[in-house]
């Protein structure tokens, strides 16, 4: 289906390719999940944050959202120490999304 009216690239139609009968498709993510996988920034924070839009980048109708994700396997888990979802003064401009940060410590037992 053609995006919103907002152009993105200049004379061309931006069409979506992420939907599933136009609901958003999760079974990829769910096959990170059943083959042991998991989202480093949920093992260390149990509140929502968004990676996407920054703060320079967003509008008024934009839709706060995390699609950035550093997925880990169960033995580099015990591993790890932080992650975070980096929002500050430079990040709100850097990029539409904000990086994130894992930190492993191989010295935990």
């Amino acid at each position: 289906e053609p995006k919103s009216q907002t152009p993105i690239v200049r004379n061309r139609i931006i069409y979506r390719k992420n939907l599933n009968k136009g609901k958003i498709d999760y079974s990829v993510i769910q096959q990170l999940i059943d083959n042991g996988y998991y989202d480093s920034y949920y093992l260390k924070n149990n509140s929502f944050k968004h990676s996407v839009p920054t703060a320079g980048h967003s509008k008024k109708s934009s839709k706060l959202r995390r699609i950035d994700y550093i997925w880990i396997n169960k033995s580099l888990s015990r591993y790890l120490s932080d992650s975070q979802i980096i929002q500050d003064e430079t990040t709100n401009n850097l990029s539409d999304h904000y990086p994130i940060l894992i930190k492993l410590d191989f010295n935990k037992n």
